[in-house]
């Protein structure tokens, strides 16, 4: 597997929605990013798209408000293994490469998710708390410190 870092441009960003659409059953949540200069790691075997992850420069105030106690920093999204390759250890190897790149990371996930909460904390995430009562939000972050 082979992983690389890119600015998602206008050429790409149709095969990163199609991708998108097929990890996530046909959703269309990517239909509002990337954010301007928000990076996308790349996960392929060969020639084919099989992961990635999105980065935005800073975790979105409304789901990691101050009560939280965390730094400032990379917030991960749209994070997602095509289906043919799940449960392979793939995502474990894209979330560290990506973790090892950035050192810590904010994200949220749907609380009734709960396949991809296990995921994230195998991973060594920690639940910080819940937001809107939709959101399960989670950070690779070990210290509470602002």
């Amino acid at each position: 597997m082979e992983i690389s870092s890119v600015i998602p441009t206008k050429k790409t960003l149709g095969v990163l929605k199609k991708f998108h659409k097929k990890c996530f059953n046909g959703t269309n949540a990517f239909e509002d990013f990337p954010f301007p200069k928000d990076r996308c790691y790349l996960a392929k075997i060969g020639d084919e798209l099989m992961g990635m992850g999105m980065l935005h420069m800073s975790s979105p105030q409304e789901y990691f408000s101050s009560e939280y106690k965390i730094k400032e920093h990379m917030y991960l999204y749209n994070f997602c293994i095509h289906p043919d390759y799940q449960n392979k250890n793939y995502g474990k190897r894209l979330f560290e490469f990506i973790k090892k790149d950035n050192k810590e990371l904010n994200l949220s996930v749907d609380k009734n998710s709960i396949g991809v909460i296990k995921f994230y904390l195998k991973v060594n995430c920690r639940i910080l708390g819940k937001y809107n009562d939709t959101w399960i939000c989670l950070t690779t972050q070990k210290n509470e410190v602002a």
